[in-house]
């Protein structure tokens, strides 16, 4: 029961980063986009 929390946890954080990094990412892009 431990293990299977900590990996959902795991999966969670690996989620959330992924995420994080394709919004800034995109927002990145809109906004070099409107610059140019």
């Amino acid at each position: 029961m431990v293990q299977l929390l900590s990996g959902f946890c795991l999966v969670f954080e690996i989620t959330v980063i992924v995420l994080l990094k394709v919004v800034l990412s995109y927002r990145w892009v809109v906004f070099l986009g409107y610059i140019i």
